[in-house]
Parts: structure tokens; C-alpha cells; sequence
């Protein structure tokens, strides 16, 4: 049994983006932003995409919480859902996307190699299934080695 007891207080100030916020690229249906520093500039970048269209943009932080400018990138997965971890040990924060209408998962490579420059990545490979219906995913260290894992839950399933 886990008992808690106290006060918690605390005060937070919201502010308004400063007019140099950058909209986002493209209109149309998107899914939750997700935020890594991608481009290796030691600042968080916000990544968005436009959902089951393959189409990733990265906003580059500009290190005081706006975005400096945006790129598109086409994953060409159609993902409507998409995660950040570094899969193959590196050190750089790779792409994972998730559609859940067509069971498929599939991830790209960070292989951005100049910090501070756009971000560039590199499609790997795809798993599917077409009988499996997902109902959970998202990257997590299984097995204590170096690189991160994907679980992938599917509907009516003990796995």
C-alpha cells in the first residue's frame, strides 16, 4: 500500500508564442507532437506529422522555445503515430511510425552527422502484419543493452 500525504503548491506562468513562431508547414489532420533534438544543436526540436500521410515536420528550436524554421521530411510510411529512441545505439534519437490501419510499424535512421544542420534520416525497414490489429506501441530499454526496443501490442492478444 502506498500512502502520500502533504500540500503541493506551485505557481506557472503561461506566456504567449512570440510573433516569430513559425506556423506549422501544412494543413490537415496531424497527430501529438513529439520533441528531440534532432539536428545534435543541444536544443529540443518539435516534430509533427500529417497523419497517415508519411509527412514529418521538424521544427528546429531556437533554444529560447520558438521554432527557428521548418522542414518537411517524407518517411513514406503513412504512420499515425510516431516515437523517438535510439534504436541502434548511436546516440542520435531515430524514428519509429506506427499505422495502425494497415498493422504495419516501421523506422528511419538519424543519420544526421553535422550538429545544427537540418536533420536527416534514413528509411530502414518495415514490419506488418495484416491480420494483427495494434492497439499498443512505443520504445523501451527491454533488455539493458545500449539500444532501445519497440513492443508492439495487438488487440485480443496475450503478447
Amino acid at each position: 500500500m502506498l500512502t502520500i500525504a502533504g500540500t503541493l503548491s506551485a505557481q506557472a506562468t503561461f506566456v504567449q508564442a512570440p510573433d516569430s513562431v513559425q506556423p506549422l508547414p501544412f494543413a490537415g489532420a496531424t497527430n501529438e507532437p513529439e520533441a528531440a533534438d534532432v539536428n545534435l544543436d543541444g536544443f529540443p526540436d518539435v516534430l509533427v506529422d500529417r497523419s497517415g500521410h508519411g509527412t514529418v515536420a521538424i521544427g528546429y528550436g531556437d533554444g529560447d522555445g520558438g521554432i527557428s524554421s521548418w522542414q518537411l521530411t517524407n518517411h513514406g510510411f503513412g504512420a499515425y503515430d510516431f516515437f523517438f529512441a535510439d534504436f541502434d545505439a548511436d546516440g542520435l534519437p531515430d524514428l519509429v511510425g506506427v499505422n495502425h490501419i494497415t498493422s504495419t510499424v516501421s523506422w528511419s535512421r538519424n543519420t544526421t552527422t553535422v550538429p545544427g544542420v537540418a536533420a536527416t534520416f534514413q528509411f530502414q525497414d518495415s514490419w506488418s502484419s495484416p491480420t494483427a490489429v495494434l492497439s499498443g506501441w512505443g520504445p523501451a530499454n527491454l533488455d539493458d543493452d545500449p539500444g532501445a526496443e519497440f513492443y508492439v501490442g495487438r488487440q485480443n492478444s496475450n503478447y
